[in-house]
Order: structure tokens, then C-alpha cells, then sequence
């Protein structure tokens, strides 16, 4: 059997994307966060700054 060596792993780094969507999927993505907390689902908002 051949040895397998796992090399070293890229160093990660943030990328910033913008990515254009159609009206009505930014509206239901908006409306989504207060439909799982009227759902009773607990949600933490987290803000990154890059």
C-alpha cells in the first residue's frame, strides 16, 4: 500500500462577495429570521466585520 501524505492546509482568508438577487428572494430573505423566532426558534444575530 503507498504511503499518503496530507499536506499542509491553505491559510483561509475571508472573501468579499457581492451577489445580485432578484426582488422577491431578498424580501423572503428578510422575512425569514421573523418567521423562525414566531416559530419560537431562539436566533442570535452576528455581524462580521472583514
Amino acid at each position: 500500500m503507498t504511503d499518503l501524505k496530507i499536506r499542509e492546509l491553505p491559510d483561509e482568508k475571508p472573501v468579499r462577495m457581492t451577489v445580485a438577487l432578484p426582488p422577491d428572494i431578498h424580501r423572503d430573505l428578510l422575512t425569514y429570521p421573523s418567521l423562525l423566532r414566531n416559530a419560537g426558534f431562539l436566533m442570535e444575530v452576528v455581524s462580521r466585520e472583514w
